[in-house]
């Protein structure tokens, strides 16, 4: 476990050129909904290194985007609120 709380994602050992969006998804299945930020930076972090495979040549696509996301849940986003001051207590 990681000293933040964060558990590491199970990654196999595979060639960048033969990761597909069903590997990327199945991935980021178990955080989507439950650490909705985490899941976002990871799927950036895959798209960085999708794209860098892209641009040395070792792959020819990039499952990045809505491909990946589509079979998965929205994430709920709850905002946070502040409380609100009494008349006349304000800075």
């Amino acid at each position: 476990m990681h000293r933040s709380g964060a558990t590491p994602l199970r990654v196999e050992r595979k060639r960048v050129d033969g990761i597909t969006s069903t590997d990327v998804t199945a991935l980021l299945a178990p955080i989507w909904t439950t650490r909705p930020g985490t899941a976002r930076q990871a799927r950036q972090r895959i798209g960085a290194v999708l794209k860098w495979a892209v641009a040395e040549g070792y792959r020819y696509d990039n499952h990045d985007g809505d491909v990946v996301v589509a079979p998965l849940p929205c994430a709920k986003v709850c905002p946070t609120h502040r409380q609100v001051l009494p008349f006349g207590m304000d800075p």
